[in-house]
């Protein structure tokens, strides 16, 4: 049985893995063509890379597929974990030295609050600021907590001013 094993057949790639399982590719996203005698030719590192490459094109979907799925749950469970932690720190904030919120109030006011970063985040990612993509998290995870807060204090200024019995 073929263990670790890359095969390159005429129609297709087979990687078989530790345990005997196998996944196929094929040469539809394989952009350049591959010699051997090319390879024999070049440069060791050169060579490494190319041919590299091409078993990575081979095999892009799985791995595009991957990095999706797993870049989409660790960005939830970093969203859900940022959520939690603002609602419990706005626990503490206290206007006139009484609570404002409750937790599960907090936790609404937290999601709603990440909806202006996220639009300006989607905006300019449209715009196509590609250099400043990486701050645009930064941006998002500022922004959240301070719009929380002040939504709190101009929420609580309103409910102040508001007539009694309405």
């Amino acid at each position: 049985a073929l263990k670790n094993t890359i095969v390159l057949d005429d129609d297709e790639i087979f990687y078989f893995n530790q345990k005997g399982d196998y996944i196929t590719g094929d040469y539809k996203h394989v952009e350049k063509a591959l010699y051997f005698y090319e390879l024999k030719n070049m440069d060791r590192g050169e060579a490494a890379s190319e041919f590299f490459d091409l078993i990575d094109s081979a095999f892009n979907k799985y791995a595009v597929f991957y990095s999706v799925i797993s870049y989409t749950l660790i960005q939830y469970a970093m969203n859900s974990f940022l959520v939690i932690v603002l609602a419990l720190i706005m626990l503490l904030i206290k206007i006139k030295f009484e609570k404002v919120t409750t937790f599960s109030e907090n936790i609404k006011i937290v999601i709603v609050s990440m909806t202006i970063p996220s639009i300006i985040a989607f905006i300019a990612s449209l715009l196509n600021f590609r250099a400043l993509n990486p701050f645009f998290a930064v941006i998002f995870q500022f922004l959240t907590p301070i719009i929380a807060i002040l939504s709190l204090y101009k929420g609580r200024i309103t409910k102040e001013k508001s007539p009694k019995g309405l």
